[in-house]
C-alpha cells in the first residue's frame, strides 16, 4: 500500500525528509535543528498526533504529520492541523502527496475535528500546494510571515529561566 501509517522505524527517513523541508524554508537562515531535534519533534508527534508516510516501490518518499488541537480562541474547536507535509522531488505531482492529505482527512473527521488546517511553503515566490488545496476545497484563512529577530539571550541563558 502507498501511503500507510508511520512507524518508530520510519523516523529516521521521515526526520531526514524534514531536514530537506526546513532547508527549502525561510527559517533555514535562521533556525537550524539538528537532525535529533527534528526525529525527537516527530517522535513526539507520532504518539501525540498522526504520521503517514508514502512508500514507493518499498522506499518512503514522503509524509504528513498531523496534531489535533484547540483554537486559541474556542477552546471547544478541535483542530487537525497539519504540522508537515513533503514529498521528495522526484515524486511531486504523483498521487501519494494528495493521498497522504486524504489520510490526514480521514482522521480528522474519525477524531470529531471541527476543521482541517492545511499550510504549504513559499519556494521562490512559488506555492505549489495552494493549487492541490484550493481544488481540495482549501481557502486561504491566514498567512504567516516570518522575520529573523534580533536576539542577546544565548541558548543557555534561555532554559535557565
Amino acid at each position: 500500500m502507498p501511503v500507510r501509517p508511520a512507524t518508530t522505524d520510519d523516523l529516521d527517513t521521515i526526520s531526514d525528509m524534514g531536514l530537506r523541508f526546513m532547508g527549502r524554508t525561510r527559517y533555514a537562515a535562521t533556525i537550524s535543528p539538528s537532525r535529533d531535534e527534528i526525529k525527537h519533534a516527530f517522535a513526539g508527534i507520532l504518539v501525540n498526533g498522526r504520521i503517514w508516510v508514502a512508500e514507493i516501490d518499498g522506499v518512503v518518499h514522503g509524509f504528513i504529520a498531523c496534531i489535533m488541537q484547540s483554537a486559541w480562541f474556542s477552546p471547544g474547536t478541535r483542530i487537525a492541523l497539519e504540522a508537515a507535509w513533503w514529498m521528495d522531488e522526484d515524486f511531486r505531482g504523483r498521487p501519494e502527496g494528495v493521498r497522504l492529505l486524504l489520510a490526514f482527512e480521514r482522521w480528522a473527521k474519525e477524531e470529531k475535528a471541527d476543521a482541517v488546517c492545511m499550510s504549504d511553503i513559499v519556494i521562490e515566490g512559488n506555492t505549489a500546494a495552494a493549487s492541490i488545496l484550493e481544488r481540495l476545497g482549501y481557502a486561504v484563512s491566514e498567512r504567516t510571515f516570518f522575520k529573523a529577530a534580533s536576539c542577546t539571550t544565548t541558548a543557555s541563558e534561555r532554559t535557565a529561566t
